[in-house]
C-alpha cells in the first residue's frame, strides 16, 4: 500500500472538501457530502450528530500533526480506534511527531 498513490487517487482531479476545526452556523452538509474526497484537519472527527448539518459526516483523509496532544488534534491512542471505525483511508501529517517538539 503506497500512501503517495492513495493520496494522489483521492485528490487528483477530484472535488475536495477541506473541513477545519473552526465553528460555523452555515449548513454545509450537502457541500461536504457531495465532494469526492473529504479531508478533516485536527480534532474534527468523530462529528457529533448535532453538528452533522454544519460539517457533514464522511471523512476520507485526516490531516493531523500527530503531536499526541489535545490542541494538536488529539491523543493518538484515542484517535486510532476512531479512524478505524470511520474507515479513514489516509492519515497525513507534516512532520514526525518529535521533530519540532520542545518541552
Amino acid at each position: 500500500m503506497d500512501p503517495a498513490k492513495i493520496f494522489h487517487d483521492l485528490i487528483h482531479n477530484k472535488k475536495v472538501a477541506l473541513v477545519g476545526p473552526g465553528r460555523t452556523t452555515t449548513d454545509n452538509y450537502k457541500k461536504v457530502e457531495d465532494a469526492d474526497t473529504v479531508v478533516r484537519c485536527g480534532l474534527t472527527i468523530p462529528v457529533l450528530p448535532q453538528y452533522k448539518k454544519f460539517y457533514g459526516y464522511r471523512t476520507d483523509i485526516v490531516y493531523n500533526s500527530l503531536d499526541n496532544c489535545e490542541i494538536a488534534g488529539g491523543l493518538i491512542q484515542e484517535l486510532i480506534p476512531i479512524w478505524k471505525k470511520e474507515s479513514i483511508k489516509l492519515v497525513c501529517n507534516t512532520y514526525p511527531t518529535d521533530e519540532y517538539f520542545y518541552p
